[in-house]
């Protein structure tokens, strides 16, 4: 039977993760899903020779917006009746005599080497980071960009990329236009830097969506941070631990989510994650609290240097925020904030608490601002101590936020310009050892008229 627009459409890949290819019924055309789910058009025929050939044509373009010139380049984006067509086209090469398949692997020809997505394979082999290639590649995948993968780099203009961005716009994915833009900037940026184009085409464009993407600014108050902690506790662990670590470290959800035995060092109470498991790939160190020590459980086998530490699996990364972050909401009360917020909620305490920026920065492994661009490469100082000064003096607030509301609102009240002085014994006290932390909340306790008479 004949494939349809809608048995494309609809059409599963094999649930065993094979391959799978349904035949058009004409011209040898096929339509192949990988186990992924990825759909492509292929042409299958017998050469002079008489050995079977497959010749791929591209990917599934489940509608065209706007028109072409003839049939899309071979490796874009085909509808089912352009890919009809190329079928048809391809049979009578195979008639007279050629092989299309054959022809196109000895093809080595400047425009072969030349079109896109050539350069996008060697682009991600450019970078650095197992999760930022993979991210790069999903964006780099996607239909909208069918047509532009199967061009030649220097026959790219502003109208394809304007029109690549405008099909994930029009599909509403608003944010998503923007990043496939910003990605598709650095990748051309990076094609003039090694001289493949003299200019980019998406030189003097403007971000596609410049409104749908805010800065944001929320950092959680100190009874909003209470009720999330008091919260993270009624919804299940590991998720209740991987809230209250992000809170006592300031990390990021995914550097929390997949850390692994072979990463803490409980003697030296130091977590430490290799470059290929941060965002700017460079290997950073997390001193742990007393506090955040006691949310990162053992493995079961400790002989596993590889056991995920806070995973459902012990193999896999936990998933399900959405449902996690509606608990969280629900439990505490608090909503308008988004789980990263917390990252910033602990760089404003340490703020708060006058650390410098270049320590807050350390803590966070910022490689920008005050740590970026020439400073970062000539100032190789590790602020080890720095930052277990810091992220020890966050544990200690944050414990004293969650756990005495008294001392909130004492907290509260000395941030009064007329209080300067208490306020900077808050402060001192928190970034002092232990023991002197103690007699400060110990004094914080003790009625005013007794310390007077005291």
């Amino acid at each position: 039977m004949p494939l349809t627009a809608q048995s494309v459409r609809v059409a599963k890949p094999d649930p065993r993760g094979n391959r799978r290819e349904i035949p058009d019924g004409a011209d040898g055309l096929y339509l192949v899903i990988q186990g992924s789910g990825k759909k492509s058009w292929a042409v299958r025929y017998r050469n002079g020779q008489g050995q079977n050939r497959k010749f791929t044509l591209g990917p599934v373009l489940f509608e065209r917006t706007g028109s072409i010139d003839g049939l899309p380049s071979i490796g874009a984006g085909h509808t089912l009746g352009e890919a009809r067509k190329a079928a048809k086209a391809a049979m009578v090469t195979v008639g007279e005599g050629g092989d299309p398949a054959g022809e196109r692997k000895a093809l080595k020809s400047p425009a072969t080497d030349g079109i896109v997505a050539t350069h996008i394979v060697r682009f991600l082999k450019a970078k650095s980071g197992k999760r930022t290639v993979e991210a790069m590649r999903k964006l780099l995948d996607n239909d909208a960009l069918a047509d532009l993968r199967g061009q030649h780099i220097r026959a790219v203009g502003k109208s394809d990329i304007v029109a690549a961005c405008d099909k994930i716009t029009d599909d509403g994915k608003l944010v998503l236009a923007n990043r496939t833009f910003s990605l598709l900037r650095t990748f051309f940026k990076w094609l003039v830097g090694r001289g493949a184009l003299d200019v980019s085409p998406c030189d003097g464009l403007a971000l596609p969506n410049p409104d749908a993407e805010k800065p944001r600014d929320k950092a959680l108050t100190d009874a909003e941070l209470s009720a999330v902690w008091h919260a993270s506790y009624k919804i299940g662990e590991p998720f209740g631990a991987l809230v209250r670590l992000m809170i006592l470290t300031g990390q990021r959800r995914g550097e929390v989510s997949g850390v692994f035995e072979e990463e803490v060092d409980r003697i030296a109470a130091v977590w430490t994650l290799k470059g290929d498991r941060t965002k700017n790939a460079k290997e950073h160190t997390v001193p742990l609290s007393p506090a955040a020590l006691r949310e990162i459980p053992a493995a079961d086998d400790q002989r596993d240097k590889k056991a995920l530490l806070l995973s459902t699996t012990g193999s896999t990364p936990v998933s399900g925020w959405t449902k996690v972050k509606r608990r969280l909401d629900k439990e505490s009360g608090v909503t308008g904030w988004v789980i990263h917020d917390l990252r910033r909620t602990a760089a404003t305490n340490l703020q708060r608490l006058r650390f410098p920026i270049d320590v807050t920065e350390a803590v966070l492994n910022h490689a920008s601002g005050s740590r970026g661009g020439i400073v970062d490469v000539y100032q190789r100082h590790d602020y080890a101590d720095e930052k277990r000064e810091a992220l020890s003096a966050l544990a200690r607030f944050v414990v004293d936020i969650v756990t005495v509301e008294e001392r909130r609102i004492a907290w509260d009240g000395m941030r009064a310009e007329d209080r300067g002085a208490d306020r900077d014994a808050f402060r001192a006290a928190i970034r002092s050892d232990p023991a002197a932390w103690s007699e400060y909340l110990a004094a914080l306790d003790t009625p005013a008229e007794t310390a007077e008479a005291a």
